[in-house]
């Protein structure tokens, strides 16, 4: 019995949205290159741009991290993302039930390798085009009030962070790699975002530095 549950279950989360998804590059493959980077904190993936970058593509939030020369972004599953402490009902709810989507956004005030000095870091290349479809992305992922605000939730977990209410449910088929995974495609970089559950399985596709 439970393991018929279990089948119609993923029956069921196959079958959920995906948002966001990968937005198209608007053909324009050649242009000047931009730099991103992507962190690796054991579990979970983060995008981080240059705030001139990220306030282009959420100049809303330039009230909130101005200061800041850098910019981390990430998304994942609401309940876990913010739970003090991770307890196994939170990750199988989390995994195997589409759960509310929450988007992390967190000031860097130096560079990326130091600051995450504890975590992996590589940094890419993309075209100008990417980097739009990128920033489209991005602000694609963030929910809205009827205004156009962000719609912004409780304090982040680290450093100068805060929590924003994101589009799109988290599940299995749609989990916290799979959207950085998502976000590098958006960029231009050849990849298929299909199985992307782990941060080593996006970041074994990245030749960057």
């Amino acid at each position: 019995m439970l393991h018929l549950i279990f089948i119609l279950g993923i029956i069921l989360l196959h079958g959920c949205s995906t948002l966001p998804e990968v937005v198209e590059s608007t053909g324009h493959p050649e242009g000047t290159e931009s730099e991103i980077y992507i962190a690796n904190h054991g579990w979970h993936t983060g995008v981080i741009l240059s705030a001139q970058d990220f306030f282009s593509a959420m100049p809303a939030l330039r009230s909130r991290f101005g200061a800041y020369p850098f910019i981390e972004i990430g998304w994942g599953d609401a309940g876990f993302y913010r739970a003090d402490e991770i307890t196994l009902a939170i990750t199988i709810r989390a995994i195997f039930w589409p759960t509310d989507s929450i988007v992390h956004v967190v000031g860097l005030p130096r560079s990326p390798y130091i600051h995450f000095k504890n975590s992996e870091v590589k940094r890419l290349k993309v075209t100008n085009d990417g980097l739009s479809a990128l920033k489209q992305f991005l602000s694609n992922s963030v929910d809205r009030d009827k205004q156009g605000a962000p719609r912004m939730l409780d304090q982040g977990i680290y450093g100068d962070s805060q929590f924003y209410r994101g589009t799109g449910y988290y599940h299995v088929f749609n989990t916290c790699n799979k959207w950085t995974a998502k976000a590098l495609a958006s960029a231009g970089v050849d990849l298929s975002t299909q199985f992307k559950l782990t941060a080593s399985s996006v970041m074994d596709v990245i030749e960057g530095e």
